[in-house]
């Protein structure tokens, strides 16, 4: 499977958030407005969650300057083409209202980098792995995810793909230093 370039589905520009990598629903994602978004401090807040719960987190520099190349290039396509805005939605038409599904421009995508078996929603089981990969506790996972329980977390970040040896590896560390001969610690 390839992997897709961030910004993109299909023609349309995706701005994708610190979240995004993509621990995004659709409907969270499609109910994202502008006024959602704080350029200048870097934040983005998700009202409409699926669990309804309102959270803000920080925007990655990246996408704070993929979020910003986006909002400047409706600003101008709008003032250009005198297009009326209808809304406020950062993934939609041009008029500012929003799509109604992402299915269409998600297939495009797909099919434009052969990755015909690669759905939406398999970025979410992507995103938890890849926190804890980068040092975040199963907690600070759970938050950046928006789920209900730390047991849904778990369930999405596939652990014993992430683990490895790393367990075993400090333990034997530990025992090293603590001069706990390992036979005996077989024993108990």
């Amino acid at each position: 499977m390839s992997v897709l370039p961030s910004g993109y589905i299909g023609a349309r520009y995706f701005p994708q958030s610190r979240q995004s990598r993509c621990s995004l629903i659709q409907p969270t994602l499609l109910s994202l407005r502008w006024s959602d978004i704080d350029l200048k401090e870097s934040c983005i807040t998700f009202h409409r969650s699926k669990n309804d719960v309102t959270r803000t987190h920080r925007i990655m520099p990246r996408t704070r300057d993929a979020l910003a190349a986006r909002l400047k290039h409706v600003t101008r396509y709008r003032e250009k083409r005198g297009v009326k805005v209808k809304g406020n939605f950062v993934v939609g038409n041009m008029n500012g209202t929003p799509f109604k599904s992402l299915k269409t421009a998600w297939k495009g995508l797909c099919s434009d980098h052969d990755s015909d078996d690669l759905h939406f929603h398999d970025h979410r089981h992507t995103y938890c792995p890849n926190m804890l990969k980068a040092g975040c506790t199963l907690k600070e996972t759970n938050v950046m995810i928006g789920h209900k329980t730390l047991r849904m977390t778990d369930r999405f970040s596939h652990l014993e793909g992430v683990m490895d040896d790393g367990p075993q590896d400090r333990l034997a560390t530990r025992y090293t230093m603590t001069g706990t001969d390992l036979s005996e610690a077989a024993d108990t």
